[in-house]
C-alpha cells in the first residue's frame, strides 16, 4: 500500500514538474528570446551573405513569436535586398500593426510606394515621420520624385514647405531645381550630381536641359553622361547621335559612344567610334 501512495506521490511530482518546464517554455518571454536569438542567427548568417539560412532564422523567429517587429524589420531589409518589393512591403506592414509608429517601416513604406509612383501613399506614410534625423529627409524624397517627373514646380512647392528641417540637402536642391533654367549652369551641375552618385536627379536636370536647349551639342552629350551613369546604355547612344549631328567632329562624342556600344555588346561599332574619336583628336 505504501509503494502505491510513494508512486503516485512521484507521479504527481513528475507531472508538475513537466508542467512547470512547458509553461516555462510555451511562456511569452521564453518564446521573445529564442525569437531575438534566431534573428540574431540571422543577422550573421547574413553578414557572411548566406541570405538562405539568414531567411530560414528570420522565418523561425517570426513563427516562434509572431509579434517580433525586428524579425519582420529582418525579413523585409532582406527582400529588398534581393529586390522583392512587394515581399519587403508585406513585413513594414506587419510591423506597423505590432508598433503603428515604427519609424523605419514608415519612411521604407514611404520610399516603396514612391518607386511604385505612388506619390499620395508615400506623402501618408512620411506625414506620420517625426524622426527629423532620418536622411536623406522624406521631403527630399519626394522632391526627388517630382523632379524625376518634371514637375519642378510641386518639388519645389515641397522642400520651401520644409523649413523645420535644418538639412543642407534642401537648400542645395533648390539650388538644382533652378539651375535646370540655365543651359550653362544645368550643364555644369550634371557630372556634380553624377560625382555624388545622386544619378537619377543628375538625369532628370540633363533631361530638362536637353528639352530646353535641344540645339546645343553639350545638352545632348551630357544627357547621355547622366544616362550612362544610370546604365541607360541604348537610350545614351540615342543621344550622343543627336550631338554627333550637331558636331560631327567633337571626339568626346566618339569617346561616350563607344562606350555605350560596348556595354551593349557592339564591339564592332565600339571599335570604329573608338578610332574615329582618335582620328579626331589627332587633328586638333
Amino acid at each position: 500500500m505504501l509503494k502505491k501512495i510513494l508512486f503516485g506521490i512521484l507521479l504527481v511530482v513528475v507531472f508538475l514538474t513537466a508542467a512547470a518546464v512547458g509553461a516555462f517554455y510555451f511562456s511569452a518571454d521564453f518564446r521573445k528570446d529564442l525569437a531575438q536569438k534566431y534573428v540574431a542567427e540571422g543577422k550573421v548568417f547574413e553578414q557572411n551573405n548566406d541570405l538562405r539560412s539568414a531567411n530560414i532564422s528570420y522565418q523561425k523567429a517570426k513563427l516562434v513569436f509572431p509579434g517580433l517587429a525586428e524579425s519582420h524589420l529582418a525579413l523585409a531589409s532582406l527582400a529588398q535586398k534581393q529586390g522583392n518589393a512587394v515581399w519587403a512591403k508585406a513585413e513594414y506592414q506587419k510591423v506597423l500593426k505590432i508598433e503603428d509608429n515604427n519609424q523605419l517601416s514608415l519612411y521604407e513604406l514611404g520610399k516603396i510606394a514612391l518607386a511604385e509612383a505612388a506619390p499620395d501613399s508615400a506623402k501618408n506614410y512620411f506625414a506620420k515621420i517625426t524622426d527629423k534625423n532620418i536622411s536623406p529627409s522624406p521631403n527630399f524624397l519626394l522632391a526627388q520624385y517630382f523632379v524625376q517627373q518634371k514637375n519642378f514646380q510641386q518639388a519645389k512647392a515641397i522642400l520651401q514647405n520644409a523649413s523645420d528641417e535644418n538639412s543642407s540637402e534642401l537648400a542645395e536642391f533648390l539650388t538644382l531645381l533652378d539651375a535646370a533654367q540655365s543651359a550653362s549652369t544645368c550643364l555644369e551641375k550634371v557630372p556634380a550630381l553624377v560625382s555624388k552618385n545622386q544619378n537619377e536627379i543628375a538625369l532628370a536636370l540633363a533631361n530638362n536641359c536637353a528639352d530646353n536647349y535641344s540645339s546645343l551639342r553639350d545638352a545632348w552629350i551630357y544627357l547621355a553622361y547622366a544616362q550612362l551613369a544610370n546604365k541607360n546604355f541604348k537610350e545614351a547612344t540615342s543621344s550622343l547621335e543627336k550631338a554627333k549631328i550637331l558636331d560631327p567632329v567633337y571626339p568626346y562624342t566618339f569617346d561616350l559612344l563607344a562606350f555605350a556600344e560596348e556595354q551593349l555588346g557592339e564591339n564592332k561599332k565600339a571599335s570604329d567610334d573608338q578610332s574615329r574619336a582618335e582620328f579626331l583628336k589627332g587633328d586638333n
